[in-house]
């Protein structure tokens, strides 16, 4: 899958990234490794870079952010909803999707336009206290056109009970990433699945750093990777259940039938 990057000028609100209050004590199983040639579920992990208006340009310019998220149907990139919403303190005024490697592919949309391509869990509200602001926190970008040489991903139900490997993709940001604007190095996190700290999280000891919010949790099924979450915060993911996975397919049907797109056109 070649690289696909699409630059989109905001004005809207976006949170800083997610606070530590969720961390457990590793255990032994972490590898965490760079992944050069991104192959299989892990060339449709995207790197999100934004661009944010707050109190910190006050001193130190604009202040830029690293994130992640998985492109899904070939054009709709699920990530963690603090990525790309936030409050008044914080206004969000470039947002930038990268996925894949090899060809650049840019794209000037208007800024009205941000409010049809984002869109939020129902309930999501940075007004919430941590570790509740998780339980909503995975919001949907609708990409300009779909990248039509990404392979499929497949969104299963977290089984609370289940144990084992897990991993977590993404994009923590490095000195020399210009801030967070331009793409910094894959990683991938394996660790084992733990007790949920909450009934809506998936937790692990997968060792993750910041900037990794909003990518994929998954596990190898019998078929191949199971995306069963979406990392936000440390050591823990948003889990999905069928309310979830039922709000992102009406989330996308609406999107795809007010702005329809597809390969073949």
């Amino acid at each position: 899958m070649g690289k696909h990057s699409f630059s989109v000028c905001v004005i809207a609100v976006a949170t800083a990234s997610s606070a530590g209050a969720l961390a457990q004590t590793p255990e032994a199983h972490q590898v965490n490794r760079h992944v050069a040639n991104p192959t299989g579920i892990l060339s449709n992990v995207c790197h999100l870079g934004t661009v944010r208006r707050n109190i910190k340009s006050v001193w130190i310019g604009r202040p830029t952010f690293n994130g992640s998220g998985v492109l899904y149907r070939q054009r709709y990139v699920l990530t963690a909803a603090h990525n790309v919403h936030g409050n008044l303190f914080s206004s969000l005024r470039r947002l930038r999707v990268t996925c894949g490697i090899g060809q650049v592919v840019q794209d000037g949309t208007r800024i009205d336009h941000l409010y049809s391509r984002v869109r939020t869990l129902r309930g999501y509200s940075f007004l919430q206290t941590l570790p509740g602001r998780f339980r909503n926190d995975i919001a949907v970008v609708q990409l300009p056109r779909p990248i039509c040489t990404a392979g499929a991903v497949s969104l299963v139900p977290y089984e609370r009970s289940l144990r084992g490997s897990v991993s977590v993709a993404g994009f923590p940001g490095e000195g020399g990433d210009n801030g967070g604007m331009n793409r910094t190095r894959l990683y991938r996190h394996d660790g084992t699945l733990l007790a949920p700290a909450q009934d809506y999280l998936v937790s692990y000891n997968a060792g993750t750093e910041r900037g990794v919010s909003g990518g994929p949790v998954w596990i190898e099924g019998p078929r191949g990777p199971e995306v069963i979450g979406i990392h936000v915060g440390p050591e823990a993911g948003r889990s999905f259940d069928a309310d979830t996975l039922r709000q992102i397919h009406d989330i996308v049907n609406t999107m795809e039938a007010a702005d329809p797109a597809s390969c073949g056109s």
